[in-house]
């Protein structure tokens, strides 16, 4: 059966959507980014200021790669995987990629004073947030075969975040039956 697999910004909740959409099809969860962590041995944040983001993005690779390769799971990707066409590729062969998208407003808010999410360029998280959209987003509708908007209310509460996999779940059922 096809992975699937959640794409986005930081902060649109694709890990905490994804785990729940996992536990209801009674699939494995992967997060892409603590895969990263496990097999490097330390935070995102230390890589980043360690290693530089070229690092980062070269575990990134190997990881989407691994995980590409398995079999009815449920993968968070990190906001940037889409940047390489080769991340896509690969979750595409044995995937079906559903972006999560949210306003800019309601990203900052979401990961403001996070430290384990690395500043990416430097600037205020506004700033920052407004510029990486800028360059990801074609990316991320091209990469797309689904896209689930949250205008910010959604994932607000426990209970709307399971309201949300439950959603997922129900309205893509006979949609993902066709990919599979």
């Amino acid at each position: 059966m096809k992975n699937l697999v959640f794409i986005g910004m930081r902060g649109a909740g694709k890990s905490t959507v994804g785990q729940k959409v996992a536990q209801k099809l009674g699939r494995k969860f992967f997060d892409s980014d603590a895969e990263i962590e496990k097999f490097a041995g330390k935070k995102i944040s230390e890589i980043f200021e360690k290693n530089g983001e070229k690092k980062f993005r070269e575990l990134e690779k190997k990881i989407i790669k691994k995980l590409s390769r398995e079999k009815n799971a449920v993968i968070a990707t990190g906001g940037g995987a889409i940047l390489d066409a080769k991340n896509v590729e690969n979750l595409r062969k044995n995937g079906i990629l559903i972006f999560l998208n949210a306003p800019i407003e309601v990203l900052q808010k979401r990961i403001f004073g996070d430290k384990n999410r690395p500043s990416l360029t430097g600037k205020n998280p506004a700033d920052e947030l407004a510029e990486i959209w800028k360059k990801r987003q074609k990316k991320y509708f091209a990469a797309a075969d689904f896209e689930i908007f949250d205008d910010g209310k959604i994932l607000e509460k426990e209970k709307n975040t399971e309201k949300i996999a439950e959603k997922i779940v129900a309205n893509f059922a006979k949609i993902w039956r066709s990919f599979l």
